[in-house]
């Protein structure tokens, strides 16, 4: 069995008693931004918000599902992280700030506040 690790993803849903539905974004060679989607599952729940920025790992699972559209029969593939750990958080994502004109409100520093 493979272990996977997923970083500085961002947190969409969490659902059930130990679900939690999640994103990576990535730059693809175009230049444009692309995201892989992840399904982890933990033993227990944890402390998470919608929003927040999680790193996680735990063992590769893919099941393929089928569904349709426009009359024709698609595949997907859904990768999940079984049996997650959280391996590192921060607070979730805020909107950027407005610029006041005061210098000291502009916040300065890593947005990480060095965690990872």
């Amino acid at each position: 069995m493979a272990k996977l690790v997923v970083e500085n993803a961002i947190v969409d849903r969490i659902f059930g008693s130990s679900g939690v539905a999640v994103h990576e974004e990535f730059q693809k060679r175009d230049g444009s931004t692309g995201k892989s989607y992840f399904t982890l599952w933990f033993t227990e729940r944890p402390q998470l918000e919608i929003g927040q920025r999680i790193s996680a790992s735990g063992f590769h699972g893919v099941k393929v599902d089928e569904y349709e559209r426009n009359g024709e029969t698609r595949h997907t593939a859904n990768v999940s992280v079984n049996s997650a750990r959280l391996i590192g958080s921060a607070p979730p994502v805020d909107p950027a700030p407005q610029d006041t004109g005061d210098s000291w409100s502009t916040p300065s520093g890593d947005a990480w506040g060095g965690e990872f």
